[in-house]
């Protein structure tokens, strides 16, 4: 989870009257990127199919504060909307944040597509990127709280499948994975060109 904080006299003369929740969630979305593409570089998600799946599960469910990484671009009208102080340059600014995010976001869905690893990197930093911009121009006019960095996953691939899959991996249930499969101790493999969890989850055929 990320826990949200106010820098010091960062409201100094700006409006609190603003969409307070709304701006909130941005920048947990925005810190939640940092910490994909951060965890992607860094091989802490595992095999490129691994962090496939783990980032496009992270963008698709609702962070703690309620709304999905998915959502946020509807999110970014939603609050431009409820933000009228805001200088013609500012608007001008939130709206092209808005949609490089929106174009970000399905690059990084066809990067995990793609098990692109590279490619997800890339999408994560610019969908912050234009989060970044979208934060910036509504602090000109209101108070934006900035979110903290939650714990990251671990490195260690087995502590890490047993944190994010829970039940669902072998880890998960105290068993050992048998190298180059999906399989838990003796358990057979799935049959030979079976549809993988990513491609249920992608739609690939």
């Amino acid at each position: 989870s990320c826990a949200l904080s106010r820098p010091p006299a960062a409201s100094a003369g700006l409006f609190s009257d603003g969409p307070v929740r709304e701006l909130q969630q941005l920048s947990e979305a925005k810190t939640t990127l940092d910490s994909l593409a951060s965890q992607v570089e860094g091989g802490a998600l595992g095999t490129a199919d691994e962090a496939a799946i783990v980032v496009l599960r992270t963008i698709s469910q609702a962070m703690p504060s309620g709304v999905a990484i998915t959502d946020c671009a509807a999110l970014m009208g939603k609050a431009a909307a409820a933000m009228p102080k805001l200088s013609a340059d500012a608007i001008t600014s939130a709206g092209r944040a808005r949609s490089l995010f929106a174009e970000d976001v399905e690059a990084l869905r066809d990067a995990c597509r793609r098990r692109d690893k590279p490619g997800q990197v890339r999408a994560s930093q610019d969908a912050s990127a234009a989060l970044t911009s979208y934060l910036s121009a509504a602090g000109s006019a209101y108070a934006v709280e900035q979110a903290e960095a939650g714990r990251p996953y671990s490195g260690d691939p087995e502590t890490f499948a047993a944190q994010y899959f829970g039940l669902l991996s072998c880890e998960g249930q105290g068993l050992k994975r048998i190298p180059g499969s999906n399989a838990c101790g003796e358990r057979v493999a799935a049959a030979r060109g079976a549809p993988t969890l990513l491609d249920r989850i992608t739609g690939a055929p």
